[in-house]
């Protein structure tokens, strides 16, 4: 009986886990999409893409290929290490600035804004008080369609330019999206 009962504490144990925490990744050239499933639809899925090295000028391309529908990155991050997100002034990221730029395939910008890291804050909570997260794109209203303000785009680059480095070496951006893929 108390084989019986185990065995059974082990398979509900592993269907809630499995129900909580599902997870897959797809790639799309240089994206890659964590596709986050739960029992309750409340985990979003995410686009990133590969990090971009913030400690000197120049110019990164990042290629996105075949999504399953237009999804455009809305965010950065940059970890920092944890004297950084102490700190209350002089920032090492205080002068970086960048350019992200989303092309067409046949070269023509549809997307161009330029950020500055200063207006990145550390995050509040405690998950995510090592990184600096800065918006530089409306966030879609219906996260599980593509957005309407922008071209349907399902191949794309996405272009960034470092214009000012940080002063920290190992700062590096990786730009996301939040969605739903249902």
């Amino acid at each position: 009986m108390k084989a019986i009962v185990h065995t059974f504490r082990i398979v509900v144990l592993t269907f809630v886990a499995t129900c909580l925490s599902g997870c897959l990744i797809h790639h799309y050239g240089d994206a890659k999409l964590q596709r986050n499933s739960d029992a309750f639809s409340v985990t979003t899925d995410r686009l990133s893409l590969q990090p971009v090295p913030l400690d000197s000028a120049g110019t990164h391309v990042r290629k996105v290929r075949n999504l399953p529908f237009p999804i455009y990155p809305t965010h950065l991050v940059v970890p920092i290490v944890p004297t950084e997100a102490e700190l209350k002034r002089n920032y090492p990221w205080a002068d970086a600035r960048l350019r992200v730029e989303f092309r067409a395939l046949d070269g023509k910008t549809f997307f161009s804004r330029e950020v500055s890291l200063s207006e990145a804050e550390p995050g509040r909570s405690p998950g995510t008080r090592h990184q600096l997260e800065l918006q530089f794109r409306p966030v879609e209203r219906q996260s599980w369609k593509g957005p309407a303000n922008m071209p349907q785009h399902t191949d794309y680059d996405v272009v960034v330019t470092v214009l000012e480095p940080s002063k920290n070496k190992i700062h590096r951006a990786t730009l996301y999206a939040d969605t739903y893929v249902r």
